[in-house]
């Protein structure tokens, strides 16, 4: 039965750090794309 218990808080534990780090990837991802839209922005202005 203990270990049924440690084997749950394993699985929250790597759970929660893949949502982490999904969450990471994601504000990445945005900058990223923030940033290109603003390339794009800047070349139609130009032209």
């Amino acid at each position: 039965m203990k270990n049924y218990e440690t084997l749950k808080i394993i699985l929250l534990v790597i759970i929660a750090g893949t949502f982490v780090f999904i969450g990471f990837q994601i504000k990445e991802l945005i900058e990223v794309l923030e940033s290109i839209s603003n390339h794009l922005g800047n070349i139609n202005l130009n032209i």
